[in-house]
Protein backbone atom coordinates (compact mmCIF):
# COMPACT_ATOMS: atom_id res chain seq x y z
CA UNK A 1 0.00 0.00 0.00
CA UNK A 2 1.86 3.99 -0.87
CA UNK A 3 2.19 5.59 1.75
CA UNK A 4 0.00 8.68 2.48
CA UNK A 5 2.44 12.16 1.87
CA UNK A 6 2.62 14.20 4.91
CA UNK A 7 0.12 16.07 6.07
CA UNK A 8 0.96 19.87 4.95
CA UNK A 9 0.11 22.12 7.69
CA UNK A 10 -2.13 25.17 7.52
CA UNK A 11 -0.59 28.49 6.52
CA UNK A 12 -2.10 30.21 9.27
CA UNK A 13 -2.18 28.94 13.03
CA UNK A 14 -5.04 29.50 14.36
CA UNK A 15 -3.91 32.84 16.27
CA UNK A 16 -2.93 34.02 12.76
CA UNK A 17 -6.16 33.14 11.47
CA UNK A 18 -8.08 35.08 14.46
CA UNK A 19 -6.09 38.14 14.28
CA UNK A 20 -6.79 37.98 9.93
CA UNK A 21 -10.36 38.24 11.09
CA UNK A 22 -9.91 40.62 13.29
CA UNK A 23 -7.93 42.63 10.79
CA UNK A 24 -10.72 42.66 8.44
CA UNK A 25 -13.40 43.50 10.65
CA UNK A 26 -11.90 46.75 12.56
CA UNK A 27 -10.92 47.67 8.58
CA UNK A 28 -14.15 47.10 7.52
CA UNK A 29 -16.10 49.03 10.25
CA UNK A 30 -13.86 52.41 9.73
CA UNK A 31 -14.51 52.58 6.09
CA UNK A 32 -18.06 51.60 6.11
CA UNK A 33 -18.75 54.24 8.89
CA UNK A 34 -16.64 56.80 6.95
CA UNK A 35 -18.69 56.46 3.94
CA UNK A 36 -21.65 56.29 5.88
CA UNK A 37 -20.82 59.85 7.63
CA UNK A 38 -19.32 60.80 3.41
CA UNK A 39 -22.73 59.65 2.13
CA UNK A 40 -24.97 61.33 5.05
CA UNK A 41 -23.31 64.61 4.63
CA UNK A 42 -23.06 64.25 0.59
CA UNK A 43 -25.58 67.22 -0.66
CA UNK A 44 -23.86 69.80 2.11
CA UNK A 45 -20.46 68.81 0.97
CA UNK A 46 -18.50 71.80 -1.59
CA UNK A 47 -17.01 69.92 -4.49
CA UNK A 48 -13.57 70.70 -2.63
CA UNK A 49 -14.66 68.98 -0.06
CA UNK A 50 -15.86 65.92 -1.49
CA UNK A 51 -12.92 65.54 -3.26
CA UNK A 52 -10.96 65.77 0.14
CA UNK A 53 -13.27 63.08 1.64
CA UNK A 54 -12.47 60.71 -1.88
CA UNK A 55 -8.97 61.80 -1.27
CA UNK A 56 -8.93 60.59 2.74
CA UNK A 57 -10.83 57.38 2.16
CA UNK A 58 -8.50 56.72 -0.12
CA UNK A 59 -4.96 57.24 1.72
CA UNK A 60 -6.87 55.03 4.73
CA UNK A 61 -7.40 52.44 2.24
CA UNK A 62 -3.58 52.55 0.90
CA UNK A 63 -2.67 52.99 4.78
CA UNK A 64 -4.65 49.48 5.93
CA UNK A 65 -2.87 48.05 3.07
CA UNK A 66 -0.07 48.46 4.07
CA UNK A 67 -1.21 47.78 7.46
CA UNK A 68 -2.29 44.29 5.69
CA UNK A 69 1.15 43.54 4.33
CA UNK A 70 2.63 44.05 7.60
CA UNK A 71 4.53 47.27 7.63
CA UNK A 72 5.12 48.96 11.16
CA UNK A 73 4.92 52.30 10.64
CA UNK A 74 1.45 51.95 8.92
CA UNK A 75 0.16 50.00 12.12
CA UNK A 76 1.51 52.99 14.42
CA UNK A 77 0.33 55.21 12.01
CA UNK A 78 -3.08 54.48 12.03
CA UNK A 79 -3.67 53.90 15.68
CA UNK A 80 -2.57 57.75 16.93
CA UNK A 81 -4.92 58.65 13.99
CA UNK A 82 -7.72 56.21 15.24
CA UNK A 83 -7.38 57.46 18.92
CA UNK A 84 -6.51 60.94 18.02
CA UNK A 85 -10.20 60.41 15.52
CA UNK A 86 -11.86 59.02 18.96
CA UNK A 87 -10.35 62.03 21.38
CA UNK A 88 -12.10 64.84 18.79
CA UNK A 89 -15.38 62.92 18.56
CA UNK A 90 -15.48 62.52 22.30
CA UNK A 91 -14.99 65.85 22.39
CA UNK A 92 -17.64 66.64 20.03
CA UNK A 93 -19.64 64.06 21.94
CA UNK A 94 -19.87 66.46 25.12
CA UNK A 95 -21.39 69.16 22.96
CA UNK A 96 -24.02 67.24 20.93
CA UNK A 97 -25.14 63.96 21.80
CA UNK A 98 -25.22 62.04 18.41
CA UNK A 99 -25.38 58.41 17.81
CA UNK A 100 -23.45 58.95 14.99
CA UNK A 101 -20.54 60.51 17.13
CA UNK A 102 -20.93 57.84 19.86
CA UNK A 103 -20.17 55.37 16.96
CA UNK A 104 -17.47 56.95 15.67
CA UNK A 105 -16.39 56.99 19.32
CA UNK A 106 -16.93 53.52 19.87
CA UNK A 107 -15.43 51.90 16.12
CA UNK A 108 -12.21 54.16 16.32
CA UNK A 109 -11.36 53.17 19.69
CA UNK A 110 -11.96 49.74 19.30
CA UNK A 111 -9.94 49.54 16.28
CA UNK A 112 -6.95 51.19 17.64
CA UNK A 113 -7.08 49.29 20.70
CA UNK A 114 -7.41 45.93 18.85
CA UNK A 115 -4.82 47.39 16.29
CA UNK A 116 -2.22 48.31 19.04
CA UNK A 117 -2.55 45.22 21.82
CA UNK A 118 -4.07 41.93 20.50
CA UNK A 119 -1.54 38.61 20.44
CA UNK A 120 -3.74 37.47 17.35
CA UNK A 121 -3.46 40.77 14.92
CA UNK A 122 0.27 41.11 15.73
CA UNK A 123 0.60 37.49 14.96
CA UNK A 124 -1.15 37.74 11.39
CA UNK A 125 1.14 41.00 10.96
CA UNK A 126 4.35 38.84 11.76
CA UNK A 127 2.97 36.66 9.41
CA UNK A 128 2.66 38.78 6.75
CA UNK A 129 5.63 40.69 7.45
CA UNK A 130 7.53 37.28 7.10
CA UNK A 131 5.65 36.28 4.00
CA UNK A 132 7.18 39.50 2.37
CA UNK A 133 10.80 38.52 3.31
CA UNK A 134 13.17 37.21 0.49
CA UNK A 135 14.66 33.88 1.09
CA UNK A 136 18.12 33.99 1.91
CA UNK A 137 20.70 32.38 -1.37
Amino acid sequence: MPELPPKIPPSLSPEQERGRVFLLIAFALMVLLDLLVIGLQWTALTPLAMVCSGIRVCLTLALMYAIWIGQRWARWLLVGLAYAASLFMFFVLLLNQHPLSLAMLVVFGFGATLLAFSKDVGSFLRFQRMKRRKPAH
